[in-house]
């Protein structure tokens, strides 16, 4: 499924990634069933791009538990925030290690794969890379 104006990269079935949501785009996003989780000041979550802190990963949990429950319901969701590179990616790949148990590397390059210049905030990758 694909919005007809808009990029998306799909990272999984039911989980995409993309730069900043215009607000004339949401409603074209909400008419083709999308869900929407912004990393960004508003409407969601703030989520900073810098060093994964204990006040950064409560908020990880939070937007990673939210688009759980909105994929296994079956609702497509869009994660963004300004670049769609950083944050995005990494609520994408923590999600998705969630629902499919991939290690670090793997979802570094599963990610990667879908949008090769993702995940440039090392921090972030040094986080996935972390996990077993």
């Amino acid at each position: 499924m694909q919005v007809a104006l808009l990029k998306l990269y799909e990272q999984y079935p039911g989980i995409y990634t993309r730069g900043k949501l215009k607000d004339s785009h949401l409603d074209e996003v909400k008419a083709g069933g999308y869900a929407v989780i912004a990393l960004t000041p508003r409407p969601n979550f703030l989520l900073p791009d810098g060093k994964v802190t204990e006040k950064v990963l409560n908020q990880l949990q939070y937007a990673v538990s939210e688009v759980l429950r909105l994929v296994t319901q079956g609702t497509p969701v869009i994660i963004h925030c300004n670049a769609g590179r950083n944050r995005a990616s990494l609520v994408a790949a923590l999600t998705i290690r969630e629902l499919s148990g991939l290690s670090g590397d793997a979802l570094v390059a599963m990610i990667r794969t879908v949008r090769p210049r993702a995940l440039a905030n090392p921090y972030f990758e040094a986080f996935l890379r972390g996990l077993e």
